[in-house]
Formats: structure tokens, C-alpha cells, sequence
């Protein structure tokens, strides 16, 4: 297999009827970032709120240097 500069791995599942809280139990993970539908959001950089139109649940894992399939 050819070498690898960096791996990054998302998983991330949306939903109207999403419960955040019900993805973590099954997964027995807490999540980066969730949302529930109808959540205010607030942006990072421009401070900017919104009401999120669906639920969601994202687990991002940090970016690896020297990825590696194989380990």
C-alpha cells in the first residue's frame, strides 16, 4: 500500500428526529458537536446565530500525520 501524508475520519449522521443523547448511548462515544432541531447555533468565527433545521451528531477525529491503513 503506498505511504500516507495524514488520515482524517468523520462520522457524522444527521436527522429531523435526531436525540443526540440516543446516538452516544448506542455508540458508547460522546460526540465533537451535536445539535438537536430547532437549537440555537452560534458560529465560531462570526459569532453569527441560527437555528440549526435538522439534528446532528459528528464525532471528528483530529488529523494523524504519518497515516497508516495497515496498523
Amino acid at each position: 500500500m503506498p505511504a500516507l501524508d495524514c488520515t482524517e475520519v468523520s462520522l457524522i449522521f444527521f436527522g429531523d428526529d435526531l436525540t443526540p443523547k440516543e446516538i452516544s448511548t448506542l455508540l458508547g462515544q460522546q460526540p465533537t458537536q451535536s445539535e438537536t432541531k430547532g437549537d440555537v447555533r452560534v458560529g465560531n468565527v462570526s459569532v453569527q446565530k441560527w437555528l440549526a433545521e435538522t439534528g446532528g451528531w459528528h464525532l471528528i477525529v483530529p488529523t494523524q500525520s504519518d497515516g497508516d491503513f495497515d496498523a
